[in-house]
Parts: C-alpha cells; sequence; structure tokens
C-alpha cells in the first residue's frame, strides 16, 4: 500500500511538472530567398573566384587566370601576354581564391585574331583556355567566399576611386579637399603643390615613386595631374599637419562625395591589377581641342585635335562641348570615358581650360603650373 501511494505521489509530481512547461509556438518560416540579380551586362563589380591558371608558353609567357563569377556558370579572363599577377602559387596543390571583380562583360579577343602576326591560341598553349564572357579589370583580395560577399556589398554602394595612395595611415585623420597647382620631382619621389579648396592641409606632399602602396599589381599607380582635386586624410596640426592618404577625383562633386563617404565609412581597399586592360579603369586624356558645330541635333563639340596621358586611343575624337565655352575657342581638358551618348560619344570632360594659342596638353601631366583657371570642374 505504500509502495502504491508512493508511486501515485511521483506519478502526480510527474504529471505536474509535465503541465508546468509552456506550451511553444511552432517557429516562424525562413524568410524568402532574395530573388537572384540579373545577370551584370556591361562593367561592373561581382565576386569571382579562381578556377585555374594557364600559363602562355611564348617567349614573354604571362599568366591567363579563368575567373568564375560567383553564383553563375560565366567565366571572365585575367592575365595576359607578359603579366604575372602571381595569385597562385607556382607548385603544390591547387587552391581557390576569392575576389571582389571589377570586370567588363566584353569576351577578350582570341590570340588569333589580334592583329599580331606572332601570336596564335596553339602556339602560345593558349588553346587549353575556354572561352570567355567578360575580362577582368581589377581584382579586390578577399578572405572567402563570405568576406567577398560582404566587400562586394561595400564597394557597389561606394565604387572605387581612379586612384588612391596610403603614405601613413593614421587612427585618426582629418578630411580635405585640394587641388594640386603644380609637381615635380624632388629627391624623395615626386612633390605636389596643394591649394586648400575645403578643410585644412598643408601646402604640399611628397609621395615616394613608386609609392607604397603602389605598383603596377596594386593600382594604376598614383600620378595625378595639374588642376586635379584629390581627398586627402591629414593629421597633426599647423605647420606639423601631414597627408597621410589620397585619391584622385574626377571633379569638385565627386571630391564632395567621396569626403562624405569617408567620415562614416573606411578608406577603399588596395586592388590588383588583373591585367593591361586594368589601366582603363584610370583612364584620362590632357586633350586639346577646337569647339565646333557637331553632328545635326548634337550642339557644339569638342574636336580634339591632341591628346596624351594615356595608352588608349580616343575614338572618336570629339566630347560634348564643356559649359563656359563658345564656338571657335581653343581648350585643354581632362576626359573621362563614359557610356556612349546618342550622338556617339564615348567620354566626357571634367575640367577644362581656354588656352588661345596652346596647342597641346602636356603640362597638365608634366606638372606646370596651369596658364588659366579652370571654367568647368
Amino acid at each position: 500500500m505504500t509502495s502504491a501511494r508512493s508511486f501515485f505521489v511521483v506519478a502526480l509530481l510527474l504529471a505536474g511538472s509535465v503541465s508546468a512547461q509552456p506550451v511553444l509556438a511552432p517557429p516562424p518560416p525562413p524568410p524568402p530567398s532574395p530573388s537572384p540579380s540579373p545577370p551584370l551586362v556591361g562593367r561592373g563589380f561581382v565576386v569571382v573566384s579562381t578556377r585555374r591558371v594557364i600559363h602562355e608558353c611564348s617567349g614573354m609567357g604571362g599568366e591567363h587566370y579563368v575567373f568564375e563569377i560567383d553564383g553563375e556558370r560565366r567565366l571572365v579572363h585575367g592575365g595576359g601576354h607578359g603579366e604575372y599577377p602571381r595569385l597562385l602559387p607556382q607548385f603544390g596543390a591547387p587552391t581557390t581564391r576569392w575576389f571582389v571583380a571589377e570586370v567588363i562583360m566584353v569576351p577578350p579577343r582570341s590570340a588569333d585574331a589580334d592583329g599580331n602576326p606572332d601570336s596564335s591560341r596553339a602556339g602560345w598553349c593558349l588553346d587549353r583556355l575556354p572561352p570567355f564572357e567578360g575580362q577582368a579589370l581589377r581584382l579586390v583580395p578577399a578572405a572567402g567566399r563570405d568576406d567577398a560577399q560582404r566587400l562586394l556589398a561595400t564597394i557597389t554602394a561606394t565604387g572605387l576611386p581612379r586612384a588612391l595612395v596610403a603614405l601613413a595611415p593614421a587612427a585618426r585623420e582629418d578630411l580635405a579637399v585640394v587641388r594640386i597647382t603644380q609637381h615635380a620631382e624632388v629627391a624623395s619621389g615626386r612633390r605636389y603643390q596643394l591649394e586648400q579648396v575645403e578643410g585644412d592641409a598643408p601646402a604640399w606632399f611628397d609621395v615616394p615613386v613608386p609609392p607604397p602602396s603602389s605598383s603596377w599589381l596594386t593600382d594604376v599607380g598614383f600620378a595625378p595631374w595639374t588642376g586635379d582635386l584629390l581627398v586627402v586624410a591629414t593629421t597633426g596640426a599647423g605647420a606639423k599637419r601631414t597627408v597621410t592618404r589620397a585619391m584622385v577625383a574626377d571633379d569638385l562633386a565627386d571630391a564632395r562625395r567621396w569626403a562624405g563617404v569617408l567620415r562614416t565609412t573606411a578608406w577603399p581597399p588596395a586592388w590588383i591589377l588583373a591585367g593591361p586592360m586594368g589601366a582603363f579603369v584610370g583612364a584620362r586624356w590632357a586633350a586639346v581641342g577646337k569647339v565646333v558645330k557637331g553632328r545635326r541635333g548634337c550642339g557644339l563639340e569638342l574636336e580634339i585635335k591632341t591628346h596624351d596621358g594615356t595608352p588608349f586611343v580616343l575614338d572618336p575624337m570629339r566630347v560634348a562641348v564643356p559649359a563656359g565655352v563658345a564656338r571657335g575657342n581653343l581648350v585643354t581638358a581632362v576626359v573621362v570615358p563614359a557610356d556612349q551618348d546618342r550622338c556617339g560619344r564615348v567620354a566626357r570632360v571634367v575640367r577644362a581650360y581656354k588656352t588661345p594659342g596652346v596647342m597641346a596638353g602636356a603640362w597638365l601631366v608634366s606638372g606646370e603650373a596651369a596658364p588659366a583657371a579652370p571654367t568647368i570642374e
């Protein structure tokens, strides 16, 4: 009888223990998966991984990389004739690396159709390369796929500048917008004389050549021109204020945009050029021309006679007329690539000077003082 009572009590206790537990609601359904982004068309940023590397067997050699766009099956090309980015080890087990890549989704030309009689796919061991749908321009290294996706979100929102340099980054920095009035070679490298536009900055700063974060492998080089606007980070005060980092801006609106971005986010990461086409990301022309009547419906245009400062040919040699000039004016302008407009023009003016009698724009690149104030920027 005692054991029966004990059993009855234990049963009640157990029953009470069970009934005292709260009833849990079923978990909410997982959020719907985001719709996949449409495939990139033209130029933009994507996450890529290394698929393989083919070593060219020409006299100069070269590494040709096969990159696969994450989540797709499209392949883009990196490296090239005489190019050695050294992204993968030469020996040992194959490995996979992840990058955020700036790409242009235009298939690269075959070595059999590049106009060079000395090149051929079979003769250079390039017949092992698969068909490509695009070309990598710049690569930002990532620790893995997840890190690359995080980087992609930031870079897509802010972009990457044409050129930047890190001299002596500090934990606490101030920002300023400055203009280069002229520059010259000095014992320590290249010295840039500055004019303050917004914020406090020193009167000049030096960039070692090559700068510590710059080479043909890490960016297109930091070699700004006369009149260029820079966003600079500085530290110190008064006569001891020094420039710790700098980036080239297209114009004042671009400089102010970057200054706003840098007040809330980190400076853009360093990148690696993915091949000779990578130089296109920093392409600019120091162009000289005359304002003429354009084609029907295109208004006045700047017909360019000469240009300097980039290995790329400007075609067609005309751009929309900059503000502040009139038909017949001789103009020196900084011209950058742009999406093709309805008049077939593939570049735009970001800074222009009326320069009567000046038939060459080399002074922009060489660092001489500007002969006139810019009419636009």
